[in-house]
């Protein structure tokens, strides 16, 4: 049975979707940051990079209050990475495929 095509509509839409997904997952990580920023009290608020971002301070500069909002922030971090996990081994199967066909 020959390989199929890579180049077919319904690579480049399962593609298409998952960075969409990842875009949605980036909004959502970004709106749910916010959130949280928002529920600190306001010295700990300053410590916090700018928005859109609020990254924490480093581990070693980071007081007691602020590391529930980092082990969030990294929370947060999880489900966009799966998602770009996803596409890079997708293309990477696409990319495998493409040359078996080009070889034989």
């Amino acid at each position: 049975m020959p390989w199929p095509d890579v180049w077919t509509y319904g690579n480049w839409a399962f593609q298409a979707a998952i960075v969409v997904a990842a875009v949605v997952v980036s909004r959502w990580r970004r709106r749910r940051i916010t959130e949280e920023v928002a529920l600190l009290p306001e010295d700990m608020r300053r410590l916090v990079g700018p928005a859109p971002y609020h990254m924490p301070p480093p581990a070693e500069r980071r007081p007691e209050g602020l590391r529930r909002y980092a082990a969030q922030y990294d929370r947060f971090r999880r489900p966009g990475r799966l998602l770009w996990g996803v596409f890079a081994l997708w293309v990477a199967v696409v990319v495998c495929v493409a040359v078996i066909q080009e070889i034989g």
